[in-house]
């Protein structure tokens, strides 16, 4: 079981004791990520693993990448392919039943349903050019 917890405008109670933060709560432990690194704490409390922050921001990356076009750290395709992980889960879910993915044309094969779920549809004159 995981726990996740967004408490980015919260005053008061920061995650872990972080300033911003995000915060994984687990049967095994807990994960704290914030700007200045990561933390593992185990159930009872103990630090058993930590490393701090590779440094950089995301806004210099973002220009030496608009300089060198040198993959970026925050790639637009790495968060695509992370958030449709999630997609196809919900999917799933909302359909109550497993599904075949074909990741090599992003579609499943021999089921318009599910296939119909995967973009969204515009309505006119708002529509998007098929591509």
């Amino acid at each position: 079981m995981l726990v996740w917890e967004l408490v980015s405008f919260q005053r008061g109670r920061p995650p872990e004791g972080t300033e911003a933060g995000t915060a994984f709560y687990g049967v095994d432990g807990v994960l704290v990520v914030d700007g200045r690194g990561w933390v593992v704490y185990a159930p009872k409390g103990e630090l058993t693993a930590s490393a701090k922050a590779s440094g950089g921001s995301h806004a210099a990356n973002f220009l030496e990448w608009v300089k060198t076009r040198h993959r970026p750290n925050a790639d637009v395709e790495i968060g695509r392919l992370s958030t449709m992980l999630c997609h196809l889960g919900n999917i799933a879910t909302r359909l109550g039943r497993d599904l075949l993915f074909a990741p090599t044309t992003e579609s499943f094969p021999a089921d318009e349903e599910a296939n119909r779920r995967i973009r969204k549809s515009y309505r006119r004159p708002w529509d998007l050019p098929a591509v």
